[in-house]
């Protein structure tokens, strides 16, 4: 909440900035020439904070026609976790791919590690798990053990699939890369319908020294070329060479194989 507070602070400033309004404000002077250097701006307009009518946090009004711009903020530009998501993604986001809890479902790896806790439910395996924790270590390592035996079973299997989708998850990389994580969030960006007059305003808002992009979602340069497994858990996106991103299988609560899995991302 804190940040689309300040988010719409920023939007709001810029526009101003962009009708000729000082505002003092660091993050919308900087935004505010980047869309002067692409644009010959008439009048701006902000249309954020659940305004569905108009597309976008802002509508300039150009010599060319109208342009939509949204507003994403991002904490930092490189290294380190880039973003959790859903261990559904490829299979929501790419064309023949599971989930990963859809594969293990398939393959009877789920039913096995919960006959491993004597249990057919799912509450009941999770509650047997977390009490295993100071009762039962054994049971917690074969679960442990087990789950990540199959983990590059599920990579391996998708491989073949990602490799036929590279365009596509060129774009997917590139907007993870700059903070759009969520499902519908990623669905309305990556759509190749996108029209040509909207644009992403990338802000970084705590770096030592602020910065803006503007990119239009049609003409991402981010470029995937193969896609590999990286060690026993994890699947590497590069260019060349050069590794872009990395997904690794990952369980969030209790243990690996206990609760919650996802795809820890990082680039």
């Amino acid at each position: 909440m804190k940040n689309r507070i300040w988010a719409d602070e920023v939007e709001k400033n810029i526009v101003n900035e962009l009708n000729n309004i000082d505002t003092e404000h660091e993050y919308a002077k900087l935004a505010a020439t980047e869309l002067n250097n692409k644009f010959n701006i008439l009048e701006a307009h902000w249309t954020g904070s659940g305004n569905y009518d108009e597309n976008g946090d802002i509508k300039l009004i150009t010599d060319n026609g109208d342009v939509f711009i949204e507003l994403k903020a991002s904490a930092k530009t490189s290294g380190g976790t880039t973003a959790n998501v859903s261990q559904a993604f490829f299979k929501d986001n790419v064309h023949e791919a599971l989930g990963y809890t859809d594969y293990e479902d398939n393959n009877g790896i789920t039913a096995h590690r919960q006959l491993l806790a004597n249990t057919t439910n799912k509450k009941v395996y999770e509650k047997t798990l977390r009490d295993s924790r100071s009762t039962d270590k054994i049971l917690l390592n074969q679960i442990v053990s087990f789950t990540n035996t199959k983990k590059p079973e599920y990579i391996d299997f998708m491989l073949p699939k990602l490799n036929k989708n590279k365009a596509k998850l060129s774009k997917l990389l590139f907007l993870l890369k700059n903070g759009i994580h969520t499902k519908d969030a990623i669905k309305k960006h990556s759509d190749s319908k996108v029209q040509d007059n909207y644009y992403i305003l990338f802000i970084t808002k705590y770096n030592t020294t602020p910065a803006v992009r503007l990119v239009n979602p049609n003409k991402i340069t981010y470029n995937v070329t193969n896609i590999e497994r990286a060690g026993e858990s994890s699947i590497v996106f590069k260019n060349k060479d050069e590794a872009l991103m990395r997904f690794s299988v990952h369980w969030k609560n209790i243990c690996q194989g206990g609760a919650t899995p996802c795809f820890t991302v990082f680039s």
